[in-house]
Parts: C-alpha cells; sequence; structure tokens
C-alpha cells in the first residue's frame, strides 16, 4: 500500500502542475487570515479518540493568494491539556504543537464544481515531552500531506493522505455537505473513515496483540455535524457533535488490550465540542 500512496502523492503533484496551465478560479493577489480555538473533553487525532483530560485546541493560518498561480498556506495547530492536574509537571502534559506549509491550486471546472488540492509538510512536535512518543525518540517528525476535495453544491467528497516519517501512510476520505439553517447560521454535517498502511495502524492502535494485527484497511470512523454562527466581524461560534467507532475487529481488539493496560483509548465515542474563530 505504501508505493501506491507514493504514486497517487506523485500523480497529485503532477496534477496541481498541470492545473497552473488552465484557466484561474482568481485573478486577485488576496491575503486572508484566520484563527481557532476549540475545547473537548476528548481527544481526538487522525482517526483515534482517548479521554483522560479537557483539551484545548488551537490554529492559526494565513493564505496568500497568488492570481492564476493558485495559493500559499502556513499555519500552526496545537493541541494541549496543561491545566489539567495532570499537568502540574508540565513535562508530564500532552503538548503538540505542529507548523505547517502547503501550495495549493482551485481549478474550477463548471458551474459551482471546483476541485481544491493543496500538497505540503506538516512539522509534528512534542515540545518538552520526556518520553518516546510513537517509537520518535527526538520528540519529531515530518507529515508530507496532499488533501483534495470537489466542491459542489451537493455532498463534497474529500481525501487526505499523509506519509508519515518512520511511521507509515495514513489515509482519510470523507463526505460533507455545508448549508444555511437561517442568516448567519450555517451546519455542516459530515462523515469521515480512517486508516492508513499496516505499519500506521499498528503505531495508531497498538501491535500488542500478535494474533490480531491490523492490516492495510479502514480503522475507524466518525460522524456528526458542526453548527456555525458567523457575525459580520468575522468572528463565529461553533458546536460540534459526533459519534466515534473503532469499526475494524482487530483494531478493536488492539485497543480494548490497551485499555486494560490502563490506556484512555476507546473503541466507541460521543464527542463534543465548542469553538470560536475569527477570520479577516
Amino acid at each position: 500500500m505504501g508505493k501506491r500512496i507514493y504514486s497517487l502523492v506523485a500523480a497529485a503533484v503532477l496534477g496541481i502542475i498541470g492545473t497552473c496551465a488552465a484557466e484561474a478560479d482568481t485573478n486577485e493577489w488576496e491575503r486572508t487570515y484566520y484563527l481557532m480555538a476549540d475545547v473537548s473533553p476528548v481527544f481526538f487525532s487522525l482517526g483515534k479518540a482517548t479521554t483522560r483530560h479537557w483539551n484545548y485546541y488551537y490554529e492559526a493560518d494565513a493564505v496568500q493568494q497568488l492570481s492564476a498561480y493558485g495559493y500559499l498556506l502556513v499555519g500552526w495547530w496545537a493541541v494541549s491539556d496543561i491545566d489539567t492536574p495532570n499537568s502540574r509537571k508540565h513535562r508530564a502534559a500532552m503538548y503538540e504543537s505542529d507548523p505547517y506549509a502547503f501550495y495549493g491550486y482551485r481549478l474550477k471546472f463548471a458551474e459551482d464544481w471546483a476541485l481544491n488540492q493543496r500538497l505540503g509538510m506538516i512539522w509534528v512536535t512534542f515540545p518538552g515531552y520526556r518520553n518516546e512518543y510513537r517509537g520518535v525518540s527526538d520528540h519529531s517528525y515530518r507529515e508530507w500531506t496532499y488533501n483534495a476535495s470537489v466542491e459542489n453544491p451537493y455532498v463534497t467528497p474529500a481525501v487526505e493522505i499523509r506519509v508519515v516519517d518512520r511511521l507509515g501512510t495514513y489515509l482519510r476520505t470523507s463526505l460533507s455537505h455545508s448549508f444555511t439553517v437561517w442568516e448567519g447560521l450555517s451546519l455542516r454535517p459530515y462523515l469521515n473513515a480512517y486508516g492508513g498502511s499496516r505499519r500506521w495502524n499498528d503505531a495508531r492502535f497498538g501491535a500488542l496483540r500478535e494474533d490480531r494485527r491490523i492490516g492495510n484497511s479502514l480503522v475507524s470512523v466518525r460522524y456528526g455535524a458542526r453548527a456555525t454562527y458567523k457575525f459580520d466581524t468575522g468572528i463565529a461560534f461553533s458546536f460540534d457533535i459526533s459519534g466515534y467507532d473503532c469499526v475494524d475487529p482487530d483494531g478493536r481488539a488492539q485497543v480494548r488490550e490497551r485499555h486494560r493496560r490502563g490506556n484512555s483509548q476507546r473503541t466507541d465515542q460521543l464527542i463534543v465540542s465548542l469553538g470560536v474563530s475569527y477570520e479577516w
């Protein structure tokens, strides 16, 4: 599966370069900024859910349009539980800080239809973390990432592929649709499926039972909806509610084994979060 994923990423690079010769969706050189903060009692990341602390998510993005040549996106994403009792000693806290940079191109090929592609790198870091995390002793690694979505008035399909240093290949596929409930209020139902290569699934969900090793497969799903109310000033408030299920039988066996050993990872979980954002 790993070789197939690399081939897909290479094809995506050629596709992005090729579309740059096509008619651009914008002829402007606009720049936009985005700030976000979320809070949730469940830590969810890359297809895995755990419940131990309150988690705080932060994100900051800057997007520079390049007229007929696509756009550049640079940003930073972080999650922490540093306000919990477990974090009296900061080095015992969960704290992840990830800067990233992407090049993207949005190709409009029909009325209200567009293919949006992004290719870039996420630099995953764990500042101050004492122990090895996922077998990475230097507390940081890279995720080469490709995203694509087909924007349309109906249901938007999307895919995300991450080739992760020493940890295999991650894959997310999704379906979503955003619509206006009334002026200022929008609702976005979604369905996400997560999986990856054998190496990634073992690193993510555990390889504790040799008789139940996870193969190259879909492992978990998340389904729910996010409601957002946006003011004219660019400030928005959101509420997200979703369900999470580990659907692979071998994955569920591994997660249950981890849980028996004291890990807070879940096979099924209700996830809620509250957020605020600002775009200008």
